[in-house]
């Protein structure tokens, strides 16, 4: 079995409805990814969680959660 986490320091887009990026992070929540996001980059574009699309976790830092989930033994893959 794969458990697969996409994690973003990025949120561009992530709030906009009818996105095509929407369509995309909600058909990866709907094949059981967990799609993160992450407080600090939501705060330093002084966007909140309730505008996200719905679904998206959020976690207090993405580098953190990151170096976590690489610590259990997850793969970091940079597209």
């Amino acid at each position: 079995n794969w458990y697969i986490r996409f994690i973003t320091l990025c949120m561009s887009n992530f709030n906009i409805p009818e996105s095509d990026i929407e369509h995309d992070i909600l058909f990866m929540i709907d094949n059981g990814v967990t799609v993160v996001a992450c407080q600090n980059a939501l705060n330093a574009q002084s966007l909140s969680s309730h505008q996200l699309i719905f679904g998206v976790f959020v976690v207090r830092a993405g580098v953190v959660e990151l170096a976590v989930k690489q610590n259990q033994g997850f793969a970091y893959i940079k597209p």
